[in-house]
């Protein structure tokens, strides 16, 4: 268990990084979700490390639309039933309205091949 302040949970095994937020009331609020298949990692931690329920989570915050930070977003919304907070800039990104841009050079040219596979993970599902 990785307890870095009283209630502020890093999520083992999440890349770039996970945050449960725990609530006096016992809620929770979740910042940021990792990969796609980081969703069942969030879920396991909260069950097993801070013996809570995926319904004591109330909120998702997603610091920005980048795929390592939302893509476990829509597996956890899905289990929790939690609201998404995203910065209003990023909003359309996450919806689906707007597409993501594409990064420069290299890693660019790599994002226009695979784009087809870069949907964005909760547009079908809000």
């Amino acid at each position: 268990m990785v307890e870095i302040l009283p209630g502020v949970h890093q999520i083992d095994g999440v890349y770039p990084f996970s945050y449960a937020v725990s609530d006096d009331d016992g809620s929770l609020t979740l910042v940021d979700t990792g990969m796609s298949n980081d969703g069942k990692s969030v879920l396991e931690y909260i069950r097993a490390k801070m013996s809570s329920a995926p319904c004591d989570v109330e909120t998702i915050v997603l610091t920005h639309c980048h795929t390592p930070y939302i893509r476990g977003a829509c597996e956890i919304r899905k289990a929790t039933g939690a609201r998404l907070a995203i910065h209003t800039e990023d909003a359309d990104y996450l919806s689906g309205r707007k597409k993501m841009p594409a990064p420069t050079g290299a890693a660019g040219l790599l994002f226009r091949i695979s784009e087809p596979c870069w949907h964005s993970p909760l547009s079908s599902r809000t």
